[in-house]
This record gives C-alpha cells, structure tokens and sequence, in this order.
C-alpha cells in the first residue's frame, strides 16, 4: 500500500523561503500556511511536524532551545552597544536576533541589564513617569466648568 502522505518538496527550493520567515518572527504553523502557498501542493506537501525536522537540520531554534544566559550573550551585547548606546530592552532583543541570530527572552535580557549595566537601569526608572488615574464626573465635565 503506497504512503498516503505527499512526499515533501526538495530543501534548495524552500529553504529561501524558510530563512526569510523565520527572520520576520513567525510561528512556526504561519511559517508551514506561507510554505504551502509557495509549493506545488499537487505535487508535494509539507505539515508541522516535517517542518521542525527541517529546522532543526537547518540548525534553525527558537528561544528556550537556544538557552541563552546573561554571560553568554555579553559578547555580542558589547558589540551591540558599541553601535547602539541607548537601545533599551526591546531593542536589544530584536537587534541581537536580527544581526547575530540569538533568540533572547525578555527575563534574560533583563538579567543582563541587572547584572553588566545597572547604571542604565537605573538612569531609565528615574525618567519613568507613573501612571495616575484621572476622573471626571462625565463627559466634558471639565469644559462645562470653564
């Protein structure tokens, strides 16, 4: 009896298109929806689960796969900073993913922020404004009072 499944389309012709929306920060279900629309589907086929097998061959992990502590993305972060002085936290995320492909969570980089640079840290929660609720009896109550 012949395999029900369609056979999967060769690499050199999806790995293009696998690495561009792997950059663009895709779930991996969107990744294989966009896959399917550049494939002959008539001919080939392509689900999740092949699609991580792929990954993983292309050496392609996402953030808890990679790991990352704060002493393991310092060197790239002091490359970082030499360019980019003033990026805060979510800057930094997507510049260290963007130009030296490491996926950091938020809780290490600001662990790393904590640790190497607290000086930064500690300039931003002073310039921070705070939250302060403001209420008004209705609506335009405070043009109806001038």
């Amino acid at each position: 009896m012949p395999n029900q499944n369609k056979p999967s389309p060769p690499l050199h012709l999806i790995e293009p298109h696998i690495r561009g929306l792997w950059k663009a920060c895709l779930t991996d279900r969107d990744i294989v929806a966009e896959l399917r629309k550049h494939i002959d589907t008539d001919m080939y086929g392509i689900g999740l689960t092949k699609f991580v097998e792929i990954c993983n061959s292309l050496g392609l992990q996402r953030t808890r796969q990679q790991a990352h502590t704060p002493e393991s993305i310092h060197p790239a972060m002091m490359a970082l900073r030499k360019m980019y002085p003033d990026a805060g936290m979510r800057d930094m995320i997507s510049l260290i993913f963007h130009e030296h492909n490491m996926s950091v969570s938020r809780s290490v980089m600001q662990k790393y922020f904590i640790t190497y640079e607290p000086q930064l840290v500690r300039q931003c929660k002073s310039n921070h404004l705070q939250c302060r609720r403001f209420w008004a009896a209705g609506v335009n109550d405070i043009l109806l009072r001038l």
